[in-house]
């Protein structure tokens, strides 16, 4: 998704408040990169990555009921 040209306006359009990470790693046998997705998101949003994380970690606290081991 964020390798695809059209990725830069749907990411633009998603509010920071809305904007979770995800990864595919249990089904992949690892841990997944989410730095990597970070990173991609930061280049895309021209937000520093410690943002993009820090927003992404807020975000997910707020919505998901448990906390999750990464």
């Amino acid at each position: 998704m964020l390798k695809s040209a059209r990725a830069r306006p749907m990411i633009e359009a998603i509010p920071p408040d809305a904007l979770l990470v995800e990864s595919d790693a249990p089904f992949r046998g690892g841990k997944g990169d989410l730095k990597g997705t970070l990173l991609n998101l930061s280049d895309l949003t021209g937000r520093a990555i410690d943002e993009v994380e820090a927003t992404t970690d807020d975000n997910a606290r707020r919505i998901l009921p448990e906390p999750i081991a990464i």
